[in-house]
């Protein structure tokens, strides 16, 4: 039996939300020794990548949904 749209765009949107928690967890779990060793410049690299990670999972969730 097939699985029904809405089954499918949940299961989407949970696999694009846990793949986005774990892009961010990995981010952030280094976040406490940029701030103690002032790397700015790293950090702010570090949060364009979370912003930037975001919208490419959304656009390949998108797709995915077509």
């Amino acid at each position: 039996m097939p699985l029904s749209p809405s089954y499918r765009l949940a299961a989407t949107i949970l696999h694009g939300f846990d793949a986005y928690r774990s892009r961010f967890k990995a981010i952030t779990a280094d976040a406490s020794r940029r701030f103690a060793e002032a790397a700015w410049r790293e950090a702010q690299q570090a949060s364009a990548g979370a912003l930037l990670g975001t919208s490419t999972r959304v656009g390949q969730d998108t797709l995915e949904l077509g």
